[in-house]
């Protein structure tokens, strides 16, 4: 839904970016103690594309993305399903967890 909104012109920070983000960090929360050089990779790229995304949205109030940021953002969505098809539930939920405190921390 988030790349759809992207590529269709509906995006918004509640429909696009924040699931994006939220993608992205359960993903880097779950994968720290992996030695993964192709997830690392493709988290570092989606991270880019992420702040690129949110300095657009800081300077023009809306939520945009060029053709290598989906990409990206794409392939990190591909990686997260992939990896996480391949752990525990356990683990997810854990990651989702560790990614609510980060959030927590992050509003004070």
């Amino acid at each position: 839904m988030a790349i759809q909104a992207l590529k269709f012109g509906f995006a918004n920070y509640e429909n696009c970016y924040r699931p994006l983000a939220d993608v992205h960090g359960v993903l880097h929360l779950g994968t720290a103690a992996k030695k993964d050089s192709r997830l690392t990779a493709i988290i570092q790229a989606a991270h880019i594309a992420l702040l690129n995304i949110f300095d657009r949205m800081k300077a023009t109030g809306k939520v945009g993305a060029s053709g290598d940021e989906i990409k990206m953002l794409t392939a990190m969505l591909d990686a997260a399903d992939d990896f996480w098809n391949r752990q525990s539930s356990t683990s997810l939920e854990i990651a989702i967890f560790r990614l609510r405190e980060v959030r927590k921390r992050q509003m004070m």
